[in-house]
C-alpha cells in the first residue's frame, strides 16, 4: 500500500523504557493485525435462546451465569491482547504465563510486578493501550506530524479572516 508515494508497509512499534539495576530494559509493542483475532481463539458466549407461548424465541441476556461468562470471555479477551502485542519484545519470558493454557493469561500482571512496581506495570500497560487503540493523543500526535510536513512558507498564507485590509485603490483600511 502507498500512500503519497510513500510504501506502508510495517506495524507502528511502541516502545517503553523502565530503568533496572543495571541499566533499562525496553518492552515492545504492535498492533494486532485485523486477521489476529480473538474470536477464532475463543468464541464470545451466546445467551441461551428461550421459547415463549405461540412458538417464538429470544436471547435471554439475563440469564443466570451468562453475564458471568461474557465478563470472563472479556476478561480473557484483553489478557490475550495485551500478551499478542507485548510479543515483539526481546527476550520476555514469562513465569507465569502460558499461551496454551487461557486460564494463565490473567497472570501477566503479576509476572511483570515480581519486578516492577504497579505504577510501572502500569506504564507498561499504557503502551499497549497506545499502540492498539487509537486514543485522542495518538490521534493529536499524527496531526502534529501531519501539519509540519504540510506547512508552507509564511508569505504564501491566506488571512484568517475576510475582513478587507485594503482599499480598492490598494491603500490601507483606517480603524
Amino acid at each position: 500500500m502507498k500512500i503519497n508515494g510513500k510504501t506502508l508497509n510495517e506495524h507502528r512499534i511502541v516502545k517503553v523504557y523502565l530503568p533496572v539495576t543495571d541499566g533499562a530494559v525496553e518492552f515492545r509493542f504492535r498492533p494486532l493485525k485485523s486477521t489476529e483475532n480473538f474470536e477464532t481463539v475463543m468464541k464470545r458466549p451466546e445467551p441461551p435462546r428461550m421459547k415463549v407461548p405461540g412458538g417464538g424465541e429470544f436471547a435471554n441476556v439475563e440469564a443466570r451465569g451468562f453475564k458471568n461468562a461474557v465478563k470472563d470471555w472479556a476478561e480473557k479477551k484483553l489478557d490475550w491482547e495485551f500478551l499478542k502485542c507485548i510479543s515483539p519484545t526481546e527476550g520476555l519470558e514469562w513465569t507465569l504465563v502460558d499461551m496454551e493454557r487461557p486460564e494463565t493469561w490473567k497472570k501477566w500482571r503479576d509476572d511483570l510486578e515480581t519486578i516492577f512496581s504497579s505504577s510501572e506495570v502500569d506504564r507498561i500497560f499504557a503502551g499497549f493501550l497506545e499502540v492498539q487503540y487509537i486514543t485522542e493523543d495518538v490521534m493529536e500526535k499524527a496531526r502534529a506530524t501531519f501539519l509540519i510536513g504540510t506547512q508552507v512558507e509564511p508569505d504564501k498564507l491566506q488571512p484568517l479572516t475576510d475582513e478587507v485590509l485594503n482599499t480598492q485603490s490598494g491603500e490601507p483600511v483606517k480603524e
